[in-house]
């Protein structure tokens, strides 16, 4: 994973290690930010002249789900799910039928001017927010990296028998959107590549990756393998570096509406809907006394107070909150988080499965798993599959440099400071702990070797006195910060 990083101007500069971006926010020459994306990021506090290498990003458009990937010559920068918006078509039928209510009524306001689109070039609402929705992702990620290039998979649109012809064989809705958003992506400043569906696949199988047939799952595999593919056959690289998943939730205002669709008792109609809630923005992200890190929702006009949402789930935690109450950080145009570590299950063994021979080298010794696929078979090494999860590569890295054992835990606390995520910081600790040595960790802490394999691993849910004894046990210990 790396992290942006922007100088004093705004010019986009190469991405660092998260440690040097610590290192430069710790010795006051930078300072952190979040994008309206909510994708973390640093400002230098001085300019300098760009020298950067060219960042291609990846795009896998879908109906329901997108991937987004960026990708340099080497490393892979980061890796993005979006949810893709759906609520435009039935938000327009919703308005069409209050629309048409209103005009029986008794009374209705004149027309101020011609709002008719009779003869006018134009896209279906619907249509146009779902592939504008992949532009704007793309202009939040040209703001704080140096892209250069954008490969799309270009969808091809399903025609079917109908009356008079194929649908969709003169017009469809997939080719118009399409086209917009190429033209879009040109308007930038970007190279266009396009590459079909098959190419893709085939993409895809050169590289040794396999592709989830679960659409919603969250994790590398469902969306965001096919747009690192896309990416990595423009910039050259020959294996992901970094397979952890930002998973992007576009944030959803209720614009303000005349009332509601239903009167209460004796025919009053309350007012509905607004894009701010007292002094606040919907979706600005505060810091409550109580509830921590949330995001602002609606409000109550009679009692003054607001509502205050999870970041992650949007879930409501209270509908009592006081604005003084809450310090507000920033407004975010999408919900962002870091995706847990998901770790396959392994299938279980009968005996009767013929184990693949391990290939050996011309000299009679054995050839490295990272260059053999999952059949046995040795691919080279610009095919290094990711036969080992980023555990095992955190844990070899982090036994060959000790002294990166510090910052790597200091970052792990200050991640889960932003996003709570419990499950990601119990499995990095997992991780240290194996490089220090369970057996030691386990004598020292007083528990067994199983409680702290058990204490740490994603669903554990272990008790504050176990966790502060394992860090104990390590060389560590909690201690309060002021915010």
């Amino acid at each position: 994973m790396r992290i942006p990083v922007v100088d004093s101007r705004g010019v986009p500069l190469m991405p660092c290690h998260p440690a040097k971006a610590r290192l430069l926010c710790k010795s006051g020459k930078a300072r952190p930010k979040r994008n309206k994306l909510g994708l973390f990021y640093v400002q230098l506090c001085h300019a300098i002249e760009p020298d950067n290498q060219p960042l291609v990003v990846g795009v896998d458009p879908g109906s329901k789900f997108e991937g987004f990937s960026v990708v340099g010559t080497v490393e892979t920068v980061l890796n993005l799910m979006v949810e893709a918006p759906d609520h435009v078509k039935k938000a327009i039928q919703r308005r069409r039928t209050m629309r048409r209510a209103r005009r029986f009524r008794k009374w209705r306001r004149s027309k101020r001017f011609n709002n008719r689109l009779n003869h006018k070039k134009r896209l279906a609402p619907s249509t146009r927010s779902r592939w504008e929705a992949k532009a704007r992702v793309i202009m939040h990620l040209q703001k704080i990296l140096p892209l250069s290039d954008v490969v799309v998979e270009d969808v091809q649109a399903v025609t079917r028998k109908g009356k008079g012809g194929k649908w969709n064989a003169a017009f469809s809705p997939v080719q118009v959107g399409k086209d917009h958003l190429y033209q879009l992506l040109r308007e930038m400043g970007f190279t266009v590549h396009l590459k079909e569906g098959w190419q893709t696949k085939e993409l895809r199988e050169k590289h040794g990756l396999k592709k989830t047939k679960s659409k919603s799952q969250q994790s590398f595999e469902s969306h965001a393998v096919d747009a690192w593919v896309l990416a990595a056959s423009v910039s050259g690289t020959c294996q992901p570096t970094c397979i952890r998943l930002w998973y992007v939730v576009p944030a959803l205002l209720h614009r303000r509406q005349l009332h509601r669709l239903e009167a209460e008792k004796g025919g009053k109609r309350k007012p509905y809907g607004s894009t701010r809630s007292l002094s606040l923005k919907r979706g600005t992200l505060v810091r409550h006394e109580k509830y921590g890190l949330c995001t602002v929702g609606g409000f109550d006009r009679e009692k003054r107070t607001i509502s205050l949402n999870t970041y992650k789930t949007n879930q409501r935690l209270t509908q009592a909150a006081k604005v003084e109450h809450c310090r507000v950080l920033t407004w975010v145009a999408f919900r962002t988080f870091l995706v847990g570590k998901i770790s396959p299950i392994p299938k279980k063994q009968t005996g009767k499965e013929k184990k693949p021979p391990i290939p050996t080298s011309p000299k009679g010794g054995s050839v490295s798993s990272r260059c053999v696929n999952a059949d046995g078979v040795s691919t080279g090494r610009q095919l290094m599959i990711l036969q080992r999860t980023i555990d095992d590569i955190t844990e070899e890295y982090l036994h060959n440099h000790p002294e990166e054992i510090d910052d790597y835990i200091t970052e792990l606390f200050e991640e889960y400071a932003h996003d709570g995520d419990t499950a990601t910081l119990l499995s990095s600790l997992r991780v240290v702990s194996r490089v220090k040595g369970v057996s030691l960790i386990a004598e020292t802490s007083g528990l067994s070797r199983k409680g702290v394999q058990k204490a740490l691993s994603e669903e554990g849910n272990p008790k504050f006195e176990s966790v502060n004894a394992i860090l104990h046990a390590m060389g560590y210990r909690l201690a309060p910060q002021k915010l």
